[in-house]
């Protein structure tokens, strides 16, 4: 596997979409950035600022922003048409076939790729937060507050992009059709969202907010240092179930399907 690993991460060093794609991202927090520190020059009085603050959420803060940047900046909808357009490639270039050629297996293939893909995902998501963290501090102050609970949002922060390009990756080793993978990379994630959030918003049909419990409301809830423990803890075991069922269903449905 670690051969095919090499082989996926040489391919995706030479992937232009990749950075494109981060490069997009990249230039999204810049403008939002930009956009924040703009507002914030235009109230000269604290007293303002302050209420400016607390009605957006503590966006217009260093720290707000750093903590929010991948969820108002589309961020999972990037990397997971990066995901699609990656994974259907090795089926639409007929790489796959070449792979099985030298003998290696169905399943050295699919994890193996797993691999590369939760690699790529790593770098885009600590690129993009290291450069949120620096345009954060430079335009609107520093990045302040607890940094054991700071650090614990980055890495569910981390998960929930995890958990969505596990998604992603599932549906592309299903389809590879790059249509379809990159249509279900804009689509699938939200769409779920909104209907699980008009089912939670039918009156008495259940007691819970089931939209808490899919991908596209993690990134929301850790973007702000308010958010609970109790919200922590149901985020961190949500994003690691879909991880765990997302690849296995991914690899019991590629194992079914011809190449």
């Amino acid at each position: 596997m670690g051969k095919l690993i090499h082989y996926h991460m040489r391919k995706f060093s030479r992937e232009i979409s990749f950075y494109i794609i981060l490069g997009i991202n990249l230039a999204l927090i810049v403008l939002s950035v930009l956009l924040y520190a703009y507002i914030n020059s235009q109230s000269n009085l604290e007293e303002e600022r302050r209420m400016i603050n607390e009605l957006a959420g503590n966006l217009y803060t260093g720290t707000g922003f750093f903590l929010s940047s991948l969820a108002q900046n589309n961020f999972l909808m990037l990397v997971g048409i990066y995901v699609a357009l990656t994974t259907s490639s090795d089926y639409t270039s007929r790489t796959v076939r070449n792979i099985f050629a030298r003998g290696y297996s169905r399943s050295v293939f699919y994890f193996s790729k797993a691999v590369s893909v939760a690699i790529a995902l790593t770098i885009a998501f600590f690129v993009s937060m290291i450069f949120s963290f620096a345009v954060s501090s430079i335009f609107l102050g520093n990045v302040t507050g607890d940094a054991g609970k700071i650090a614990m949002i980055l890495g569910l922060q981390y998960l929930s992009v995890l958990a969505t390009g596990s998604l992603i990756f599932m549906i592309s080793s299903l389809f590879r059709k790059t249509g379809i993978a990159v249509a279900s990379a804009i689509l699938v994630p939200d769409v779920i969202g909104l209907v699980l959030a008009l089912f939670s918003s039918i009156p008495n049909l259940t007691n819970y907010n089931i939209f808490d419990y899919w991908l596209s409301s993690f990134l929301t809830s850790l973007s702000t240092i308010t958010v609970t423990n109790d919200r922590m803890l149901q985020i961190l075991l949500l994003s690691v179930a879909y991880i765990v069922a997302f690849i296995l269903g991914g690899y019991a449905f590629s194992r079914k399907t011809e190449v």
